[in-house]
């Protein structure tokens, strides 16, 4: 048990997108071996997790169930595959992700980032 590895999941998680949209050799390396990328970042979670991470083009976040973020605090007992969007950059001039709202179709959160 950690518990202040969720915590350091939601740092994670914002740095991963921010580098995703500015480092081109980012983005490819957490599609295919999300574990390296994070550690990158300076985030290790429990091997019984495993992060998928996929892109969201279209505005359509059903594909990825939520997930308590406490899961990084309490890790399963067995392998457990969490799906996590890759969103698009915020527009120019936007500094934060409140502009996710505008991009969910239908009018939902996204997994356990959004809230």
């Amino acid at each position: 048990m950690n518990p202040e590895l969720s915590n350091k999941w939601l740092a994670a998680y914002y740095e991963a997108l921010q580098l995703s949209w500015t480092v081109p050799d980012f983005k490819p390396l957490l599609l295919r071996d999300s574990r390296l990328a994070l550690q990158s970042v300076n985030f290790t979670y429990p091997d019984t997790i495993t992060l998928e991470f996929k892109e969201v083009t279209d505005g359509n976040f059903s594909n990825f169930p939520e997930f308590p973020i406490s899961i990084f605090d309490y890790p399963p007992a067995t392998p457990t595959t969490l799906k996590v969007p890759l969103v698009p950059p915020p527009p120019p001039g936007s500094t934060d992700l409140s502009y996710l709202l505008t991009l969910q179709k239908p009018l939902m959160l996204c997994c356990c980032m959004c809230f």
